[in-house]
């Protein structure tokens, strides 16, 4: 006698970017990952994309002319640590490695007001598993279990015989 069918699991990699103040949390994006290296190329892309947003060339296209003043004075700069996180072979190479181990890897990145943050965690996923059919399915009007539903193949969801097929004496 065989024992219960084991689900294999697969890793997988929850990503997100959120930013805060001291109050709050906004989550600005995320995704499951099926990789490390596409976990980690979800959080460059991201962090690029979250310094372009802050700091934008101010001779961007969709940015209107004046639009933006330079800044005087700033104890700290969140689009500058984000592109040189984002340009980081060595951090790259922290976030694979925790990654392998099985660990988190966070990055913040602070500005005057608030921070921006860059997340990533491995998780298992149970795979994608093809649930077998049981009883029969066809012209024979025997029930089957189909993924926890059960049918009846030659009747219909309301009960009436279905067209096309011969009713069961």
């Amino acid at each position: 006698m065989s024992g219960p069918e084991r689900v294999p699991y697969v890793p997988a990699y929850v990503v997100e970017a959120c930013a805060g103040d001291a109050v709050t949390v906004i989550r600005l994006g995320g995704t499951v990952a099926a990789s490390r290296r596409l976990a980690l190329r979800w959080l460059r892309e991201r962090a690029r994309r979250l310094a372009d947003v802050l700091d934008p060339d101010p001779y961007t296209e969709w940015i209107p002319p004046l639009a933006l003043r330079p800044v005087t004075h700033t104890d700290r700069d969140a689009p500058a640590e984000l592109r040189a996180w984002a340009d980081n072979d060595k951090a790259h190479a922290e976030v694979l490695r925790r990654l392998a181990d099985g660990l988190p890897y966070r990055f913040t990145a602070y500005d005057d007001a608030c921070w921006y943050r860059l997340l990533v965690r491995p998780v298992t996923a149970p795979r994608t598993v093809t649930v077998p059919l049981v009883g029969q399915i066809g012209r024979t009007g025997r029930t089957c279990r189909t993924g926890g539903a059960v049918r009846n193949s030659a009747r219909s969801r309301s009960g009436r015989p279905r067209p096309g097929r011969l009713r069961s004496a």
